[in-house]
């Protein structure tokens, strides 16, 4: 697809969409500690929210922090009665009492539904399904035989050069997902709209995820990597392409709104229109997720406030919710509300590929030197 970059330049204007070439850090004024803020470029339609970043937790896995997000794990009795619809439930015993025979009917659990039901919204649908996969082993990356795991979060040593290529790995990633959104929902829905319910309704839901939806991220990333390079201590400029796993997931999600813009069965495009959404559903996700607990380390061990360089995780357009996380929820549970509980059920089974596919994109950042 001609409209993705194969490599980034932020000497251009960041804020102008789809002119960028390759990233060229030239070093500047510094990247450590310093007393003097410079002043970052904002884009009219966008200003800061208080979306504080926060370390916590043990686990960077997205699917911990999208499970948290649903309306909850809500401790209770057992009841006898939804025990006897033959409702298949994972349970989890949270107080076992005296473990006594005949306290057994008092055991307070926390019920994870394998079947979470269309009743639910759709994110706690999504989010209960992530869950039950990684239970199952569902999500993990195959590794390279004789590979050594990843390094635990908290060992990570975010060296400067890692980050900026993980930066210019999202921009690619975040950029060709917006790209064939746009496309998908321009001119497949013009050209396709009326051909049948089922593509009415998936690209209603692919709506959802459009740019005036307030999630799209590529000019914070942008903007962020034009104020680390003004920043930077390195001593010549560097020339950077996105990494392996980035270009060939950008190269995936650009044929899948070329399927909803150039495919004539209608089956067809609502395969890849259904996939697009799962798609972005999980990269936004990610982000809100593990992304922020990336951005909390890295604004502390980077020193990011000073170089203005934390527009990807605290730069909104006007108007959304203060939440951003709460936005995504609201997004994906419209897009929900637009699917077929039959189409929702295609979105969910596309969870196991894609998310293999997003997390090796932290790979430049899993490094312990």
């Amino acid at each position: 697809m001609s409209w993705l970059p194969r490599r980034i330049s932020f000497k251009v204007d960041p804020w102008e969409r789809g002119k960028a070439q390759p990233v060229c850090l030239a070093a500047a004024k510094g990247f450590g500690k310093t007393s003097q803020k410079e002043q970052a470029p904002t884009a009219k339609r966008k200003h800061k929210k208080g979306a504080d970043l926060a370390l916590d937790g043990s686990s960077s896995k997205a699917v911990e922090r999208a499970v948290r997000a649903v309306e909850g794990r809500k401790v209770r009795p057992v009841d006898p009665r939804e025990a006897s619809k033959g409702r298949l439930d994972y349970a989890q015993v949270s107080d076992w009492g005296s473990g006594e025979p005949a306290d057994l009917d008092a055991l307070q659990v926390t019920s994870f539904e394998a079947d979470s039901g269309p009743e639910r919204p759709f994110y706690e649908q999504l989010a209960r399904r992530l869950a039950q996969l990684e239970r199952q082993g569902a999500l993990r990356v195959a590794q390279p035989r004789g590979a050594e795991p990843l390094p635990p979060f908290h060992k990570w040593s975010f060296r400067e050069m890692r980050y900026i290529q993980w930066l210019v790995d999202m921009h690619t990633v975040h950029y060709a997902l917006e790209a064939a959104l746009a496309d998908a929902v321009t001119v497949a829905a013009t050209e396709h709209y009326g051909v049948s319910e089922s593509l009415g309704r998936v690209f209603k839901a692919l709506e959802c995820f459009a740019e005036e939806r307030g999630l799209d991220r590529s000019l914070e990333i942008a903007a962020d990597l034009n104020n680390i390079a003004k920043a930077s201590t390195l001593s010549e400029p560097v020339e950077l392409s996105p990494s392996p796993n980035a270009q060939t997931y950008a190269d995936y999600l650009c044929r899948l709104g070329l399927l909803c813009t150039e495919e004539d069965e209608a089956t067809e495009i609502e395969e890849a229109a259904l996939r697009l959404v799962a798609n972005a559903y999980l990269v936004h996700v990610t982000h809100l997720t593990t992304g922020m607990r990336i951005g909390a380390a890295a604004a502390e061990k980077l020193d990011l406030f000073p170089a203005q360089a934390l527009n990807y995780f605290q730069t909104w357009p006007d108007g959304v919710l203060p939440d951003p996380l709460a936005l995504c929820v609201a997004n994906v549970n419209a897009a929900g509300d637009a699917l077929s509980p039959e189409q929702r059920e295609a979105v969910m089974q596309e969870l196991p590929k894609a998310m293999p596919k997003i997390s090796l994109l932290l790979t430049p950042l899993a490094h312990t030197k």
